[in-house]
């Protein structure tokens, strides 16, 4: 059962301020965690996020990190701080939840004419617009997240609760599924590339489509030219665990590649390793093989396998966020990459003699192991992954964001020690 260590709320506004002043903004819920650790009661309150999650919140690939929990632990549980795993699922659909009850709040208000600015309630952390559902028939285009890492609404506009209660909220989407829910982002692998001054960058066989805008072929192109760092980094990570790398990297094209073809599919490095069964190349195959057949590591915008391009790809110039290393004020070129987990997999070992769950735990200390590659303004998301111990009980491996400073996690350690309860003082009655 949960446990609440703060003052409890009426029903109607359970949810409208739930989610931002007692979950999200440090007033400590005892949760269910995958770890299965239990900590104790009492639990500490703090309104600091973890550097996991300041950093995890700025790659936009999925939704600003929805579905990610900082643990809040006392001074003499920072033994802990690497081993807590939380439920991306469970805390994604309590998100929704909030938000579906924000939602059916204002509706009724709105209906009885007593909607003001005065009498809208506190927005959640996110709120759902169908007004601006997206044409893929879910509604995550449409999902309004809190512009801060810690869930609190500092837009400039002084009234933003009633804004959005009064412009932005219609019906309850009672017959619409959000992937949001089915996938959660926080189970994605992600990442954030900030790339040097552009004066420093080198493309290598430019793409120049003339039915596409100078400024889209330049995306494009700076894509790539990620892309291709990115994979390069896979592919010495992937050396450290006993890969070794067959021909060159390979940019994908449908169609054959040209300067003026900007249909790439993806990026890849072809891999051998004899220890786990990848096969060796074998030049005479159809090129189809390259593709599914051997090992290798890999990314690209998956645009033409279903996964939306909100979910793998984007790029833009804007301000470097102080959580990449930014001074708040320089514009660089950033690439935000993507996976999703239960469709794509940065090492594809789908061919070798690994077990499923070896698979999944093989790939997670390989993920481990790119920490040592990355560079100041390079940080990855790494999502929990499930395996069994020696006793054959399941458990699930700490989510984790690496950059250059190190390795962190979704935890934050107050300066006080537990406090000692009646129970540790002697009173065997006390609850």
């Amino acid at each position: 059962m949960q446990k609440f260590a703060c003052p409890t709320f009426s029903r109607v506004a359970l949810f409208s301020a739930l989610a931002s002043a007692l979950a999200l903004t440090g007033c400590a819920v005892t949760s269910p965690s995958l770890s299965g650790i239990d900590l104790q009661e009492p639990r500490p309150t703090t309104n600091q996020s973890s550097h996991a999650m300041q950093v995890a919140s700025v790659i936009k690939t999925t939704v600003n990190c929805l579905g990610c929990e900082d643990t809040v632990l006392w001074a003499d549980e920072k033994d802990l701080s690497d081993k807590m795993v939380f439920d991306a699922k469970r805390n994604t659909q309590r998100d929704y939840a909030e938000a579906r009850a924000y939602q059916a709040e204002v509706n009724r208000l709105r209906k009885e004419g007593k909607l003001t600015p005065e009498t809208a309630p506190k927005p959640p952390r996110i709120v759902l617009n169908p007004n601006q559902s997206s044409s893929s028939g879910t509604l995550t285009n449409s999902l309004m997240i809190a512009d801060s890492f810690d869930g609190r609404w500092t837009n400039s506009s002084a009234s933003l609760g009633a804004g959005l209660a009064l412009t932005a909220v219609g019906s309850l989407f009672s017959s619409v599924q959000d992937e949001n829910l089915d996938y959660p982002p926080a189970d994605y692998v992600k990442a954030a590339f900030v790339l040097p001054p552009e004066k420093k960058i080198v493309i290598e066989n430019e793409i120049n489509n003339p039915e596409l805008t100078p400024e889209r072929n330049r995306e494009i192109n700076l894509g790539i030219y990620a892309g291709k760092q990115f994979v390069q980094m896979l592919t010495q990570a992937a050396v450290d665990m006993g890969f070794k790398p067959v021909g060159e990297l390979v940019v994908d094209f449908i169609g054959d590649p040209s300067p003026t073809n900007s249909r790439w599919l993806n990026i890849y490095q072809l891999l051998e390793n004899d220890a786990i069964g990848c096969p060796k190349y074998d030049p005479k195959n159809p090129s189809w093989m390259d593709e599914f057949g051997y090992c290798r590591v890999e990314w690209g915008p998956y645009r033409p396998m279903g996964v939306r391009e909100a979910y793998s790809w984007k790029i833009a110039k804007e301000i470097v966020p102080t959580a990449l290393g930014g001074d708040g004020k320089t514009e660089r070129w950033i690439n935000h990459f993507g996976y999703n987990q239960d469709r794509w997999h940065p090492l594809n070992i789908m061919q070798s003699k690994l077990s499923h769950l070896d698979k999944l735990a093989f790939e997670q200390r390989f993920l481990m192991g790119l920490q040592k590659y990355l560079k100041p303004g390079q940080a990855i998301y790494v999502p929990t992954y499930k395996y069994y111990d020696e006793q054959e009980k399941r458990r699930w491996t700490p989510q984790a964001v690496l950059d250059s400073t190190g390795t962190h996690y979704f935890t934050v350690v107050v300066p006080e020690n537990r406090p000692v309860t009646k129970i540790e003082s002697g009173n065997q009655n006390a609850q």
